[in-house]
């Protein structure tokens, strides 16, 4: 967690809803790396004795170390490592459910081909993480559905502007991209980085009702899949059970708060009133 953090010299206090981060220099992505130092509760954390992090190189644990602790819609009812993750409605969330999920298991299967035919053969009603060459045949699949839609994260190339020499490479001696115009050749071989193309004339205007009617044939499948985050997702039900089974392909066996995250994503991401059970994020 550490690294979501760094650059950050101090945080203090200003009241009992506000905090200042004092920064060590400018920190462009402060705010989109801020929201993965996740926040735990001081008095359950000083209960269980669990303040400070525990220390990985001397195989530490401490009570956090396979307990989760949150404030989120649903809570951690049994882990199993390698397994099986059980989570249940929080009766206590301070947030409104409107869905009809009450428990749903997620079960890692690495490998590919298992985990489709687990989806396949009705033993799971949700799979992520589907292989890629295997959409195209399952979307044909009239018991299925493929839910699509963009990852909201941001990936980005950070170039070597440190060492005299670029490590790593065929190039010795000196280090190309030190040199500010390298960079700039780069960042325009990026077709995003291009000047647009000159826009071809705009065609004739169409009269209102035709517009209004096209946006009325949008569904909210149709918004759904442009919004999830699972850039595949498919489900092999209808209409989701109260009781969901739910396959990804890894689970980390150290600890449970590392499959929580994995888990709720997908459960989690998607938003389908018309399937008459919603997840929301």
């Amino acid at each position: 967690m550490q690294i979501y953090v760094a650059g950050v010299s101090e945080v203090k206090k200003i009241d009992d809803y506000t905090v200042d981060f004092i920064l060590a220099g400018p920190h462009p992505i402060l705010l989109r790396n801020i929201i993965d130092f996740r926040i735990m509760s001081k008095s359950w954390a000083e209960k269980t004795r669990s303040q400070n992090i525990q220390d990985y190189k001397a195989r530490e644990e401490t009570y956090a170390s396979r307990n989760a602790n949150g404030t989120g819609p649903y809570v951690l009812k049994g882990w199993e490592p390698d397994k099986q993750i059980v989570f249940t409605v929080n009766k206590n969330w301070w947030g409104k459910h409107d869905g009809n999920i009450s428990d749903f298991t997620y079960t890692p299967i690495k490998a590919d081909a298992t985990r489709v035919a687990a989806l396949l053969s009705g033993d799971v009603d949700m799979v992520t993480d589907l292989p890629t060459q295997d959409v195209d045949r399952l979307r044909r699949n009239d018991k299925l559905k493929v839910i699509d839609g963009h990852e909201v994260r941001t990936i980005f190339i950070g170039l070597d502007q440190h060492n005299d020499e670029l490590l790593f490479s065929s190039v010795k001696g000196r280090n190309p991209f030190k040199d500010a115009r390298v960079r700039q050749a780069l960042g325009l071989a990026d077709p995003a980085q291009q000047p647009p193309p000159t826009p071809a004339p705009a065609p004739p205007a169409k009269p209102a009702a035709a517009t209004t009617k096209s946006l009325a044939r949008r569904s909210s499948k149709d918004l759904t899949a442009a919004l999830c985050q699972p850039t595949q997702t498919l489900t092999s039900l209808p209409t989701l059970p109260s009781q969901v089974n739910l396959v990804g392909s890894n689970l980390a066996a150290s600890s449970p708060n590392s499959g929580v995250s994995n888990a709720l994503d997908a459960i989690m991401a998607i938003s389908l009133p018309s399937l008459g059970a919603r997840f929301a994020m």
